[in-house]
């Protein structure tokens, strides 16, 4: 939730339900429901299910349907056609960006690029200019917007239309505000492809990788948990968590992942090595030496003893419930790194991001395929090095595929045509020439993706530094969130090439520019950092938030980053958006 479920107490709500299939509500008695939803077939299935089940029990209520960001004709021709228009409250709520973190704005929209590329349904776009606009007209204006790619490009255009109708931009309003905002950098999630395919290894993206944060909360369960997580892997959005399905159970918690914890403020952000190894280990000893303080407490007068109960004592307390929850998380998701396919998985990234031929990962590749190996990690694979080498050669995708059929059923098959459609996964000849026909979205990038073969990519790894040898303990360059193979993450490669930092320049961007509006607006003087929000239509990852963050606490940078995206994803929940329901 956005907000705590107490404040939702003291303004009338008594409790709060998933709305999921079957009567999970109709055991209620409130006289009042309230649902809020996207507007989605789904869902609208879902509420009228919900409403017919209250009629055969003979429950009367009243019904308010909020759909966010707005109501559609489609949703209302549908309530219309099931005969409930006319009791339902059809509202439009617009919530824009929910700020997660004090740095991550979210629209808590998972499957925007499934239904963008799949669905045709570009209606995202309006919300994350509908979202900007109401950002604007709280901090200031933007003064430059950046846009890279065809659905960011849509974003910066309706969002000026958008300024334009509200008369702000030329008026005595936002255009005349002294403002600290310098620049929307949007990039689209196609142009960095690789970055999503490929294991964070700092401790809160390993962590999702690994075991699925959802809500800023991870769960743990004392037993059985990593059997569960190497045979299955984490939650992803279309699944539903254990303890949806079948309750809370007694050997299962869920543990806050949240800046307010000063260990997890600290940590998150670090490789996990170095956080197992040396963070944890030098907390437990010092929190051991406060506890060793507090029982030479026995001769002292009742002045140091109030002083201690009441300021010393709640820090430790709550210390050690924070250390012992990020041992327990540490310890769950070491043992599952440790597993020989992750660490096969590791490799496998390492290679295909240093160029090394086909022949030498194929059987690798075939091996994990054949033990089973989650389907999400193989295409994750395959994916990767679609956007590594410019495609893949249909010889040996229909090589791939077969082993794909007889490991997994035939819904591989149209997963496979929905990564084709979307651009993913980009099918060549032997002479590479583009044999896939993704989404008219995204045809000119497929296109032109790379330079469309493995020479692409070693270039734009060579003008952006994108691979380098690094200390995890001891970081330099943001190449340390993916240490295995020492990558740096594209996106925000190019976000430092556009913006002049440590050293890279615009022109070294051999993918294409970006287009470029700037906007009159009085700006603040240089006491404070100007701050950049880095927009990501289609979901952004923890690698992409770290590496921010990282170039944050650089002195010297003259920006300060925030991040905005639809949501946060990882490989295999990216994935999971196009495969075959």
């Amino acid at each position: 939730m956005a907000v705590p479920f107490s404040l939702l107490q003291e303004n009338g709500v008594s409790k709060a339900y998933h709305l999921v299939d079957g009567p999970s509500i109709s055991n209620s008695r409130e006289g009042r429901l309230l649902f809020i939803a996207r507007p989605t077939t789904l869902n609208v299935a879902r509420i009228v299910q919900q409403i017919h089940n209250d009629t055969a029990l003979r429950i009367s209520r009243e019904y308010i349907v909020a759909f966010s960001p707005r109501l559609t004709s489609i949703m209302q021709q549908e309530l219309e056609a099931e005969g409930l228009a006319d009791i339902i409250d059809t509202r439009s709520v617009n919530f824009g960006f929910i700020p997660v973190d004090n740095d991550v704005l979210l629209l808590g929209h998972p499957n925007a690029a499934a239904e963008c590329v799949l669905d045709a349904d570009t209606s995202v776009t309006t919300e994350i200019s509908l979202a900007l606009a109401d950002l604007e007209s709280i901090v200031g204006p933007f003064r430059e917007l950046k846009s890279k790619g065809p659905v960011s490009g849509s974003i910066i255009s309706q969002f000026l239309r958008l300024q334009e109708e509200k008369g702000s931009v030329d008026s005595n309003s936002s255009s005349t505000r002294d403002s600290n905002m310098h620049a929307v950098f949007s990039i689209d999630r196609h142009i960095d492809l690789i970055t999503p395919m490929l294991t964070p290894l700092t401790y809160e993206g390993l962590v999702d990788e690994v075991m699925g944060i959802k809500n800023c909360m991870v769960t743990i369960e004392s037993a059985g948990l990593q059997s569960q997580l190497l045979l299955q892997g984490p939650v992803t959005s279309n699944q539903p968590s254990s303890h949806q399905a079948t309750g809370s159970s007694s050997n299962q918690f869920n543990i806050p992942l949240v800046s307010d914890d000063p260990l997890f403020a600290e940590i998150r952000n670090m490789h996990f090595s170095t956080v197992q190894t040396q963070v944890l280990t030098a907390k437990a000893r010092a929190l051991q030496q406060n506890v060793q303080k507090s029982t030479q407490l026995r001769d002292s007068n009742l002045t140091d003893l109030k002083t201690f109960v009441s300021t010393d004592l709640p820090v430790i307390i709550n210390s050690k419930s924070s250390l012992e929850n990020h041992i327990t998380v540490t310890t769950a998701v070491h043992e599952a790194a440790q597993v020989p396919s992750f660490q096969k998985r590791l490799a496998l990234e390492a290679d295909i991001l240093e160029g090394a031929p086909f022949k030498t990962y194929k059987d690798v590749i075939e091996d994990l395929i054949v033990q089973g190996c989650r389907l999400q990690h193989v295409l994750r694979i395959l994916c990767l090095l679609s956007a590594v080498k410019g495609g893949v050669k249909a010889s040996r995708l229909d090589s791939l595929l077969r082993s794909l059929l007889h490991t997994y059923n035939y819904d591989s098959v149209f997963s496979l045509y929905n990564l084709e459609k979307a651009g993913l996964l980009l099918r060549t000849s032997d002479h590479g020439d583009l044999n896939s026909d993704p989404s008219p979205v995204y045809l000119d990038f497929a296109k032109s993706r790379l330079g469309g073969s493995s020479a692409g990519w070693s270039k734009l790894k060579d003008k952006l530094r994108l691979m380098g040898d690094v200390d995890p303990d001891s970081p330099t360059d943001i190449t340390y969130i993916h240490a295995f193979a020492g990558y740096a993450p594209l996106s925000i490669r190019l976000l430092q090439a556009h913006l002049n930092l440590n050293g890279f320049k615009p022109s070294d961007d051999v993918i294409y520019p970006p287009v470029v509006v700037s906007r009159s607006a009085n700006a603040r003087g240089q006491r404070h950092r100007s701050i950049v929000v880095v927009v990501f239509p289609g979901g952004l990852t923890y690698s992409e938030i770290a590496a921010l963050r990282y170039l944050n606490q650089l002195e010297g940078c003259p920006h300060h980053f925030v991040v905005a995206a639809t949501a946060i994803i990882n490989g295999s929940t990216f994935i999971s958006e196009f495969l075959a329901q």
